[in-house]
């Protein structure tokens, strides 16, 4: 879970740039980057908060969802909307495997 939660948040990294560079709309192009950060901060969550580990794909999939759907509503280019709403899909996607996975108890 924690790989995928730093590829997505690389992913959305190289999303912001992008949007930098090509003059897509700014609330949308730094809302992006504060959720990449929010991802790769997550994936550094201590072991001993399971429930949030197993949260986070889905809070960061919610963000990009509403900004998806704030992205449209205000008519923002429309490659970087859509990539967004690719990235809270794969958040949601990732956090369904991770919810899946069967947790085994601890030995120590």
């Amino acid at each position: 879970m924690r790989a995928g939660m730093v590829v997505m948040g690389l992913g959305l990294g190289i999303l912001w740039i992008v949007g930098l560079n090509a003059g897509a709309a700014n609330w949308l192009v730094w809302a992006t980057f504060c959720i990449a950060i929010l991802s790769l901060a997550s994936a550094i969550a201590p072991e001993s908060a399971p429930s949030l580990l197993k949260a986070s794909p889905f809070v960061v999939g919610s963000g990009l969802l509403g900004l998806w759907i704030a992205a449209l509503a205000m008519g923002v280019v429309g490659w970087m909307a859509w990539w967004t709403f690719a990235f809270a899909i794969a958040y949601a996607l990732l956090g369904l495997a991770v919810g899946m996975e069967p947790t085994l108890p601890r030995t120590t």
